[in-house]
């Protein structure tokens, strides 16, 4: 397996059930690109030469892969708070593969729960300089009760 845990994460799977997963609760270390000349997956033995072959850093595992053995795009652990889909080395994209619909059905917009601060000074303060949509909503919001 591919990446380099030192403790497991409790993960709900595909199928609903929770279990120790294989990475930690923090995105790991990259590997230092200067450390190898050569593709650290398992199948490939490609040099790197700065040109034609470049280093990608699995964003799971942290190694230095090349294209052909990170051409893959996957959600990283939610615990990670990493919002877009990131580069992964295509053994750590077998592995996190089962959570993918869980992972972006989490991520949803859609499935986030939709509150109002209520605090004094947000709801009398109806500031023109309010730039995100969240802060519009909330003027909005006020101004209708």
């Amino acid at each position: 397996f591919c990446p380099p845990a030192t403790t497991t994460t409790t993960t709900t799977g595909p199928d609903g059930t929770t279990g120790g997963a294989p990475w930690g609760p923090n995105p790991p270390a990259w590997v230092d690109d200067r450390t190898t000349e050569r593709c650290m997956s398992r199948a490939c033995d490609n040099s790197f030469d700065g040109i034609v072959e470049r280093r990608h850093h699995c964003r799971l595992c942290g190694k230095v892969v090349c294209q052909n053995c990170s051409s893959r795009n996957a959600m990283l652990p939610p615990e990670w708070r990493i919002k877009e889909p990131q580069r992964v080395c295509n053994d750590c994209f077998r592995v996190v593969l089962p959570f993918q619909a869980t992972w972006v059905k989490s991520n949803a917009n859609a499935e986030r729960e939709n509150f109002l601060q209520d605090d004094d000074t947000t709801k009398y303060l109806n500031s023109p300089l309010r730039f995100t949509l969240g802060g519009e909503i909330r003027k909005a919001a006020y101004t209708i009760q």
